[in-house]
This record gives structure tokens, C-alpha cells and sequence, in this order.
């Protein structure tokens, strides 16, 4: 970014020259043009003495065209608003975005069967918290490449400030979605909305009954969106959700791909633990995953199931890193919860009366989806009868001789 021979640089153009070149290797939506435009603007004598040449940019020929073009957004600005000045991305759809490997896949499956279209990507991130957002920037650059122009990144940092006592983020699940409606709304009517989850996760079956109720979140329960779909509707927000994943577990999400080639260049850069910021237990702290919860446990049968089992996580699960008959041992809760469904193993319908208790769902699509968990359950069990000690084997009922435990 150079300067003409008749351009006189006031004192302001270093910070203007570095806001710029920063924001120009970045998705530069509305809320940081908005910040640009308000710093420099303000510091240069406001918008009327701008677009007339005046203030500290000097009376050159060339910044008296930036100061024209410059004074004409900000006009716009005023008449339209930002949002329709400088809209939020393009696209056809909308899809959550959280660098998973469910969203990479819900993408990629998108992409796939829409040849001629564009996706905006969702995401949101807690700017003190830096790996979310760098899975996210990680996976769509890859997903960039081998679809270009094709996908709008809409990668939002929203934290709590100041911090307070509510750390379980149980709001997340609503704002994820109303992220996701809001640029689906910024694109025009009708302009659907994808949550793509495995069903596993997204019905997220009890695994014991202490984690019944609310102590699990809902992201994208059936439930949970067909109600919040009826709540959309009745204020004239007519943008569809939909979870293209729910009939599939994890291994099926992988396996089933329509882009085989693609998710495996991207799977490793996509992240899809639920505790990765509670390393002090890791026996390998640089991982980026624990390995132990039950999201990271999903995953690597996933992967495993593949042929992909191919990462390095925080603690190693099939080699006995957790020690499950530790009853002290908070961070062995989510393993052990796993250990103990295996070992019950419990059947069909046994596993549709939990999905009911554990939110409204028909006791036909309870059956159906408890298929699903069964086919999940079954890909762990395969990860562990491979790859597991003989102990995991035994505690988990994989051993000759176990019994199922009633």
C-alpha cells in the first residue's frame, strides 16, 4: 500500500497503514469495519471535513478521492445501516461451524450435494480462549481450498466481560444458533440453517442417570429445535433448521463422507473435545484433545472405524492412561460413565425409555434413535476390542467370560 507524489502522509497514516494491512488478512466483517471506520474517521477531523478534503489527511488529489469514496460509505452507512451497507457474507445456506468433525463433515456433505452454490460458515469463540477459534480458521482454510468461493467465514468472539461465578455456558447452545439465524437473516427469506451433530451426541443419551436432565447440554436435540423452529416461525424468522447428521453416529458420519479425500487432508485439524483447557491431569500436554471425554471418545471410534485412528490426545484411554476405579477421580467421570453403559449394555428399548425420560421424543423415533446409540456404542467397542489393555477390556465387559450387568 503505497502513497502518491502528491499525497502529503499526515501523522495518523502508520495506524492507519497497520489497522488496514492487519484487517486485510482477516474476514473483515461488519463489527471491525465499524471499528475502523469510527477510530480513523474520528481521529481525521470527522466525516464532512473528510469528504471535503479537509483535516489531517491533507488536500492531495489522492486523498481527496478516498476522502469522496470514504464519505460516501459513511453516507450509506447512515441511510442503509452497516449490516446492508456491508453485509455479513453470501450464500445459500447457512451451517454452525465449531471446527468439529461433525460441522467439517455437515460442510463438506453440504458442498457436495449443492455443486453450484455458496455456504456461509458460523462459528463464535471465547476471545480468551485461543483454540476454537484456531480450529476453526484451521479447518476452513483447508475446506477453502478445495472449494473456492464458495464459503463466507462468519467466525464470531463472544465471552462473558467481566468474567463472573457462571461458568457452564449452558446459553451457548441458544447462541449458537441465533448466530446462525442472524446471518441466515442477513441473506434473505427462507435461508436455511444446518446443525449438524451425530445422533448420539445430539440426543446425548445418558450414559448414567446422574447425567439426565439439564446437567447435559442440547444443542441440537430434536426436540430443543423442533421447538425453538415453532418459537423462529412465530416471529416471522422464517429460516429452517435442520440437523442432516441425526440418524448417524459418529462412525457413519465419517464413513459415509462425500468427500472422502477432503475430510482426511481436514480431519486433523479439526478438534472435538469438550475439555481441552483441563490439561493439568494430560500425560501429554502439547495434544489438542483430553482423549477421555466422551465427545474425544466418539471421535476416535470414529476415526478408528476409518482408518484414521491416527492422533495423539492428552491421556490414552485404550492404553490405560485413566484409572476408572478411582471413584475420586472427577476427571475419570466421563470414561468411566462410558465404561459402565458398555458393561450394562443395555437393549433397544431399554435405551428408548432413557431418551424419553431425557426429553420429549415419540416412542417411534425414540426406537429409531436408539439404534443409532447402539451402532455408536458397538464402534467403541470395536476401538477397544483392537486397541484397549486387557483390563479396559475386562471392566467394560469385552472380556471372555464378562457378564452383562442388569
Amino acid at each position: 500500500m503505497g502513497t502518491s507524489t502528491d499525497y502529503a502522509a499526515p501523522p495518523t497514516w502508520g495506524a492507519l497503514k497497520s489497522s488496514v494491512t492487519h484487517a486485510g488478512g482477516q474476514s473483515l466483517g461488519p463489527t471491525k469495519a465499524g471499528e475502523l471506520v469510527r477510530e480513523h474517521v474520528g481521529y481525521n477531523g470527522g466525516a464532512r471535513r473528510i469528504a471535503s478534503g479537509g483535516g489531517i489527511l491533507g488536500a492531495g488529489r489522492t486523498s481527496q478521492a478516498i476522502g469522496r469514496n470514504l464519505g460516501g460509505f459513511i453516507s450509506q452507512v447512515g441511510g442503509t445501516g452497516l449490516a446492508d451497507t456491508l453485509p455479513l457474507a453470501s450464500g445459500s445456506a447457512v451451517c454452525l461451524f465449531s471446527g468439529g468433525l461433525d460441522s467439517l463433515v455437515g460442510a463438506i456433505d453440504w458442498l457436495e450435494d449443492h455443486a453450484d452454490e455458496s455456504l456461509v460458515l458460523v462459528g463464535h469463540h471465547d476471545p480468551k480462549i485461543t483454540g476454537p477459534n484456531s480450529d476453526q480458521k484451521n479447518v476452513f482454510g483447508i475446506l477453502q481450498q478445495h472449494y473456492p468461493q464458495r464459503l463466507s467465514p462468519v467466525l464470531v468472539g463472544v465471552g462473558q466481560m467481566p468474567s463472573g461465578k457462571e461458568m457452564t455456558l449452558r446459553s451457548r447452545s441458544l447462541l449458537f444458533v441465533a448466530l446462525g439465524v442472524l446471518v441466515a437473516e442477513s441473506l434473505g427469506d427462507n435461508v436455511p440453517v444446518l446443525v449438524p451433530e451425530n445422533g448420539t451426541i445430539a440426543l446425548n443419551v445418558p450414559l448414567t442417570p446422574s447425567r439426565r436432565g439439564s446437567c447435559s447440554t442440547r444443542t441440537a436435540h430434536p426436540y430443543y429445535l423442533t421447538q425453538l423452529q415453532k418459537w423462529l416461525d412465530g416471529i416471522e424468522l422464517k429460516h429452517p433448521l435442520s440437523n442432516p447428521l441425526l440418524p448417524k453416529s459418529k462412525g457413519e458420519v465419517v464413513a459415509e463422507c462425500k468427500n472422502s479425500k477432503v475430510l482426511a487432508t481436514a480431519a486433523m485439524r479439526s478438534v472435538s473435545c469438550a475439555k481441552r483447557g483441563h490439561t493439568k491431569t494430560w500425560k501429554n500436554r502439547s495434544a489438542k484433545g483430553c482423549g477421555r471425554c466422551m465427545p474425544c471418545v466418539y471421535r476416535r471410534a470414529a476415526l478408528h472405524k476409518a482408518g484414521l485412528d491416527q492422533e495423539t490426545y492428552g491421556v490414552d484411554v485404550c492404553r490405560g492412561d485413566v484409572d476408572v476405579s478411582d471413584r475420586d477421580s472427577e476427571s475419570a467421570d466421563d470414561f468411566r460413565a462410558c465404561i459402565s453403559f458398555l458393561r450394562r449394555n443395555p437393549s433397544a428399548s431399554e435405551i428408548a425409555k432413557m431418551l424419553i425420560a431425557n426429553g420429549p421424543i415419540p416412542p417411534l423415533d425414540a426406537m429409531s434413535h436408539s439404534g443409532t446409540v447402539q451402532r455408536a456404542m458397538e464402534e467403541i467397542r470395536c476401538l477397544f476390542k483392537d486397541k484397549a489393555t486387557v483390563e479396559i477390556k475386562r471392566v467394560a465387559g469385552l472380556a471372555r467370560g464378562a457378564k452383562r450387568v442388569t
